[in-house]
């Protein structure tokens, strides 16, 4: 394995690092206390609301993931299931009136975590990370890999 940190993993830790100051800053001021997945929830649901089969497909976990991570949150009176029929899978879930506050208070949140990272690094780094991040990247690019030991079986996108 390589000695040197490759950028996927440098950017899942500073992601992860503003998550949890998210949460624990939440949480501090009287918020009830979330998971890391249902910060996810939070950050994949559309402005109008989505399904747990959207959500699920935004994150890239199962749609039964999402559906236990979602009763949590309307338990908490965040989110709220809406819509015809019995199928959960096609209920709208979207913000209560409280979690439409807790929203608002996150994003007040992220503006003093990155005042703070600004001090920390400077106006001209948080500059050109904010570009660098929101710069088109194009499509994921396919970059081929060095192959499977002989004799390995390919497992099937499923498996």
């Amino acid at each position: 394995m390589p000695s040197q940190t490759v950028l996927a993993q440098l950017l899942l830790r500073r992601f992860r690092w503003l998550d949890d100051a998210l949460r624990e800053s939440l949480e501090a001021s009287g918020w009830p206390a979330i998971t890391p997945a249902q910060s996810m929830v939070f950050a994949n649901l559309s402005p109008e609301g989505s399904t747990a089969t959207e959500l699920a497909a935004r994150i890239g976990v199962t749609r039964q993931a999402v559906q236990q991570t979602i009763a949590g949150l309307v338990r908490e009176g965040l989110l709220e299931a809406a819509g015809p029929g019995a199928d959960r899978r096609e209920r709208t879930v979207r913000l209560t009136a409280l979690g439409a506050q807790n929203v608002t208070a996150a994003l007040a949140v992220f503006s003093g975590i990155e005042a703070r990272l600004e001090q920390q690094l400077g106006e001209r780094p948080m500059r050109v990370l904010r570009a660098t991040l929101a710069a088109d990247w194009g499509d994921p690019p396919q970059v081929s890999a060095p192959p499977p030991p002989r004799g390995r079986a390919r497992p099937g996108p499923s498996e």
